[in-house]
């Protein structure tokens, strides 16, 4: 179940009617609410049941949504922009066991920026802090709505970024698939501090999950730190081969062209690895719930996202980066950003001292 705005006059509303219309095709049963104009305005497939909320305030609202869900007993229900997610919120509070579906809400704006004018402003601000913890998942359009999400008590083990349908490209889907062509041997470089928040471990356990797949996996190691002993020892343990080969500044010399650097961090800010990483035409892999990754990695280009920081989507993404090639002269725009006279460049002028 959908509940949003419309269907028509937004880039959210957009993207419900698509969502919408794939899931169906796909053979999942969809309700799609609309809590402020006619649904049979748009045109959609017919197997799509359609409501229309009446105008009323919010609690009646919610008190009317809450009858349909008992009635529709949807699996999940997804609300999309703010008002729509308080809505649905308070709808399921009190719901317990089998009649509460899972709630998923998906936030489309930076709401510490939005105007005071608007819902997003400081009531719906305040409404977000209370009951955004509630849902079960939390679902932004970018890494900035996604970062800004955690001032509003969102965990972020239940926080998803998910591109939105936009563009028909005619391309085949790049996620996840049994089909996929898995490679046989695998090297993963890690540039890393070996400290808790660069959440190494994490490196084996999605080393292991690979293995488990019939994918022969080597791990090398560029960095210092506390959780070396312990990293020997899991690695042991879980019969991974590991190379530990301390701090090296030009690590990227040190790598061959088919090795994927993986940074399994549990938050960065721009990682230098990533980009540097793509300046030496080697793939890269990266969890989305580091967040400041996307400021570094061009999925599909110079590496893959792992949708979260688990073992499973990190293998994923590894079996994904590994179908690709980089090219550095294909990013090559991209990257001259990072080149210190453009670097300085833009420091000067951000200073206004040029």
């Amino acid at each position: 179940m959908f509940v949003a705005q419309g269907l028509h006059g937004g880039g959210a509303e957009v993207v419900v009617r698509r969502w919408a219309e794939q899931l169906i095709a796909s053979g999942h049963n969809v309700d799609v609410v609309s809590t402020t104009e006619s649904v049979a305005d748009v045109r959609l497939d017919p197997r799509i049941a359609r409501f229309r909320m009446r105008r009323a305030g919010i609690l009646r609202r919610a008190g009317g949504l809450r009858r349909l869900i008992r009635d529709r007993a949807p699996d999940v229900v997804m609300a999309h922009l703010t008002r729509q997610n308080v809505l649905v919120l308070t709808a399921v509070l009190g719901l317990r066991g089998r009649v509460r579906p899972r709630v998923a809400i998906e936030e489309h704006s930076v709401l510490s920026v939005m105007a005071a004018g608007s819902f997003a402003g400081l009531g719906g601000r305040l409404l977000a802090r209370m009951l955004y913890p509630r849902a079960d998942l939390v679902f932004a359009v970018s890494h900035a709505v996604g970062a800004d999400l955690l001032r509003y008590g969102v965990p972020r083990s239940r926080l998803r970024i998910v591109p939105n349908p936009l563009v028909e490209t005619g391309l085949a889907a790049t996620g996840p698939s049994s089909t996929q062509r898995r490679p046989p041997h695998v090297t993963l470089v890690l540039p890393i501090r070996l400290v808790p928040v660069k959440q190494p471990l994490h490196a084996i356990r999605a080393a292991r999950e690979l293995m488990d797949r019939g994918v022969d996996v080597h791990l090398k190691f560029f960095g210092v730190g506390p959780l070396e002993e312990q990293l020997r020892a899991e690695a042991e343990s879980q019969a991974i081969p590991c190379e530990f080969r301390g701090w090296v500044e030009d690590w990227p010399a040190s790598c061959a062209e088919t090795d994927i650097v993986l940074l399994s961090s549990a938050v960065e800010g721009r990682p230098n690895v990533l980009i540097e990483a793509a300046a030496a035409g080697l793939r890269s892999v990266a969890p989305s719930t580091a967040l400041g990754v996307a400021d570094a990695l061009v999925p599909g280009l110079t590496g893959e996202l792992a949708l979260t920081d688990r073992p499973s989507d990190i293998a994923d993404a590894v079996e994904r980066a590994a179908q690709l090639a980089v090219p550095v002269e294909s990013v090559g725009p991209w990257l001259r950003q990072f080149e210190t006279p453009a670097s300085t460049q833009a420091l000067l002028a951000a200073l206004r001292l040029d």
